[in-house]
């Protein structure tokens, strides 16, 4: 059985998130829970509880930080998981899809940084707006953690804010300490790549903008989608060639392919660490392609989001992240 290592972060009734694996048949395997249960009973090891929570912590960030280990400890329970399925499933060690709640594959990363006009197309369909060309480097903004939720959760529309806008984007985290990494060295610090969904609030950011600062309309909370899942990096031949799209109530709004990035993945790892030390479990997003809103014609009112919007953004071979656009209190 060929398993791919697809790692989410999950809870299920009451009990706090942690760390899962997704099995080929769209079940969830608690991947703590399994490696306990592996090492118990086809090892016999007494220490086994000490051994999975080392290997398999809580907190995805300290889960990154186990490097090699961990991920050949994730590996392992969720082929034992998906071997053993059927009596697992009712000890809770094995959930399907249905019944989890997703959250963000990383809850915590210590930055998001979100480079801005990195798809040539969607430079030239924002410069009359923005009065930005094409860059001559990378150029980025933050996204906050707090601004972070996962797989079906809603986007909250706050009361007065205008003209909310969609960017669907690759999110790439960073698996160990990069500083200064050579652009032929910077995929090695990837642990993997999920969906991302930088959500805007134009008419805040516009005026941001035009006083050469960026923050408040990148920010409000629930304006960063990303999941279902990290897909490993080793499950993704080629990040340079991946389609991406996205979609607003079923209509494609947006469908481009990572060969258009100005800067590619390699690049951003290399720029951005030559200038601020990357740490594990931090977050690069790759930009978003043309499509976006704010630069359609004649009227870009006609496509911002709205309350009862469905969101379904695609990055390939990772899965689709929806959410639904809610409004709330002022």
């Amino acid at each position: 059985m060929t398993i791919l290592l697809k790692l989410l972060v999950f809870s299920s009734g009451s009990e706090k998130p942690k760390i899962g694996g997704l099995t080929n048949n769209g079940c969830v395997v608690h991947l703590q829970k399994c490696l306990f249960k592996y090492l118990v009973d086809e090892e016999k090891i007494e220490r086994a509880y000490e051994i999975a929570s080392s290997l398999i912590p809580d907190h995805m960030t300290e889960f990154i930080r186990g490097g090699l280990h961990s991920l050949e400890a994730a590996k392992l329970a969720l082929e034992y998981g998906s071997r053993k399925q059927p009596e697992l499933a009712d000890s809770c060690i094995v959930i399907p899809e249905s019944n989890i709640t997703y959250w963000p594959p990383v809850p915590l990363p210590g930055k998001i940084i979100c480079p801005s006009m990195n798809f040539s197309e969607h430079a030239r369909e924002t410069e009359e707006i923005t009065a930005i060309s094409t860059p001559e480097f990378p150029m980025a903004f933050i996204k906050l953690h707090s601004a972070l939720v996962g797989h079906q959760w809603p986007v909250i529309i706050k009361s007065g804010v205008e003209f909310v806008d969609y960017e669907v984007e690759v999110a790439v985290v960073i698996g160990q300490r990069a500083k200064d990494v050579p652009k032929e060295q910077a995929l090695d610090y990837v642990l993997g790549y999920s969906v991302f969904n930088d959500i805007s609030a134009r008419a805040i950011q516009l005026k941001e903008m035009a006083k050469g600062l960026l923050l408040a309309g990148k920010n409000f909370d629930t304006f960063a989608p990303m999941g279902p899942y990290i897909v490993t990096k080793d499950e993704v031949n080629s990040p340079g060639e991946l389609n991406l799209s996205l979609k607003v109530n079923g209509e494609v709004r947006q469908k481009s392919n990572t060969r258009h990035m100005i800067f590619d993945i390699a690049t951003l790892i290399s720029y951005w660490s030559g200038i601020m030390t990357l740490e594990p479990g931090d977050i690069i997003t790759t930009g978003t392609p043309e499509g976006i809103a704010l630069g359609r014609k004649p009227d870009p009112k006609l496509f911002y989001l709205k309350p009862g919007d469905i969101m379904e953004a695609e990055v390939e071979g990772m899965g689709v992240l929806i959410n639904t656009i809610k409004k709330g209190q002022g």
